[in-house]
């Protein structure tokens, strides 16, 4: 079963890929609805979005139109409209299980350069504007079909109860980590958040996987009732992670990863945020025995303790991490 897929020439991933599936609740007061998860896949361009719908009476869409920077998600919610609930209440739930619904949404989305063009005012009036100007040649078009099922809200609700001892946790984070030059760390500072982000970006496409340490972290959920005996949830805290080492890389242009081996400890707590404090480290010297790499080598030997910096990928963001701070600690 496919559950995400991304269009011909188009950073736009959608989730789910082709079907969007509508439980049918047993209140008849609650309207079945849907979310479809868009994210922008590029590192360097942003995307605009628009959800049609065939029949607007039936349905309603929250938002039909979007701006996402590169690396960002949007979550659209479609409700299935009253007049829609009485003609499935009327249907037998069997049809509906194997029947497919002959509701449309069509997903279009076009990629803008951000950096050649200017800024793109996010505004709902601004976007209705911008697609009044798209010619269709440059959408990418996803088409989306509904299927209505009956008995499986109450699985829903369970995944989504309040108590985490009954919630299934399927959020989780991927930290990676690599070295770059002191050089390249000092141009990053330099830049504003929006270019140090794109320039992030592009120096993660010139790293080979190799030379990127990737750490997944998984999420569980507890209660605490340690104040007052009160049945307080406390947040989520990230777990199964005690340490993360850089691996070594080469050279391979100006902007390429320097190579270096690096021991860190993070440490996670019970706070309502998960803090990772990195501790500094010597950066150990590894130098190739080929003469070839004598450039490597020298630059190599330079890399000591008071000259090494990291790039730091979290779930939502993009940050540079500076290891000479003792004190150092970032958030998630």
């Amino acid at each position: 079963m496919i559950t995400a897929c991304v269009g011909v020439d188009s950073s736009l991933l959608l989730e789910p890929a082709r079907e969007l599936l509508f439980p049918l609740p047993g209140d008849t007061t609650e309207r079945p609805r849907c979310c479809l998860t868009l994210t922008n896949l590029s590192p360097l361009n942003d995307v605009v979005f628009r959800v049609r719908t065939r029949n607007p009476d039936a349905f309603t869409v929250r938002p039909t139109h979007g701006l996402l920077t590169p690396g960002t998600s949007a979550q659209v919610v479609i409700t299935a409209a009253m007049k829609t609930c009485d003609r499935l209440g009327a249907m037998d739930p069997r049809d509906l299980m194997t029947r497919q619904s002959s509701e449309l949404f069509l997903v279009q989305s076009v990629e803008r350069e951000a950096p050649t063009l200017e800024r793109l005012d996010a505004s709902h009036s601004a976007l209705r504007a911008f697609w009044k100007k798209v010619e269709r040649d440059f959408m990418t078009e996803n088409k989306m079909v509904c299927r209505f099922a009956a008995g499986t809200v109450n699985e829903e609700r369970h995944k989504l109860s309040r108590n985490p001892e009954e919630r299934e946790a399927k959020d989780g984070f991927m930290i990676e980590v690599a070295n770059i030059s002191r050089d390249k760390y000092a141009i990053l500072l330099k830049l504003d958040e929006r270019k140090r982000t794109r320039e992030i970006s592009s120096l993660w496409s010139l790293m080979s996987r190799s030379d990127r340490q990737s750490t997944m972290l998984s999420v569980k959920f507890k209660m605490d009732r340690s104040y007052c005996d009160s049945d307080t949830l406390e947040s989520s805290n990230v777990q199964s992670m005690k340490n993360v080492s850089t691996s070594s890389s080469t050279d391979q242009s100006p902007e390429s990863v320097v190579g270096s081996n690096t021991n860190s400890s993070y440490r996670y707590s019970d706070s309502d945020e998960s803090v990772f404090t990195i501790g500094p480290t010597p950066v150990p010297t590894v130098i190739g025995g080929d003469e070839s790499d004598d450039d490597v080598a020298n630059r190599s030997v330079s890399n000591t303790r008071g000259d090494s910096a990291v790039i730091v990928v979290s779930a939502d963001r993009m940050d540079t991490v500076d290891f000479t701070n003792p004190k150092l600690s970032f958030f998630i």
